[in-house]
């Protein structure tokens, strides 16, 4: 399969160690169909949709951050996740 997100992030500081962030963007996907035995059958399933999303990050230092995420990828797919967000 082959998947493409492009985003814009809206980011608000809402004190030196809190920010919080809005999220719009378009997402594409492709799959190839294969039957029961693995063997490609040719078909093509495609996908594109308006993603959305909220999140947080909680600033450890100038460079460091923890970050949480919902999003809104497709009316069937939703995501939440947390991570380590570095600043270069």
């Amino acid at each position: 399969g082959l998947g493409l997100n492009v985003s814009a992030l809206g980011l608000s500081a809402l004190n030196s160690e809190i920010s919080v962030f809005g999220k719009l963007g378009l997402t594409y996907s492709a799959m190839l169909g294969s039957g029961s035995s693995g063997v490609a059958l040719g078909s093509k399933e495609e996908k594109a949709s308006l993603g959305y999303g909220l999140g947080g990050v909680y600033h450890l230092n100038d460079r460091l951050g923890l970050r949480a995420e919902w999003e809104r990828l497709y009316s069937d797919v939703t995501l939440f996740s947390v991570g380590l967000q570095v600043r270069f």
